[in-house]
């Protein structure tokens, strides 16, 4: 007797989404870099480019006011868990080294953090690859 359908469906999906987590996994190939992060301001809304950063230990991010008038923003990791030596950095410029052990398990590791500027924040996220 052959599976039901719905099962052989469900079987394919679970292989399918399985592979699809394969191929979104960074791996790092060249820790050591600087990653820079644009902060801006778009109807009174603080903005990051780019909103997701995969980065690795002894990587360099760098947050940087863009456009005129450079503004102060803070950058805060939530509930003080930070790839960073800091959980929170003010200025027009923050920048941070990810520190060994931010990857947890062996496994890439995913940090929320809010960028605010007056008094309006904004939630991005950084991925610590393994």
């Amino acid at each position: 007797m052959s599976p039901a359908p719905s099962f052989t469906v469900a079987l394919a999906c679970g292989a399918a989404m399985a592979l699809g987590f394969a191929a979104n996994a960074h791996a790092c190939d060249s820790p050591g870099k600087k990653v820079m992060i644009k902060v801006k301001v778009e109807n009174d809304q603080p903005v990051v480019d780019p909103e997701t950063v995969n980065a690795c230990v002894s990587d360099t991010i760098h947050w940087v006011f863009a456009g005129s008038g450079a503004k102060e923003f803070m950058v805060k990791f939530i509930d003080g868990d930070s790839p960073f030596d800091w959980s929170d950095k003010k200025g027009a410029s923050v920048e941070g080294t990810v520190k060994a052990g931010a990857t947890k398990n062996g496994q890439s590791t995913s940090y929320e953090y809010e960028v605010e500027v007056d008094g309006v924040a904004l939630d991005p996220r950084i991925i610590i690859d393994h």
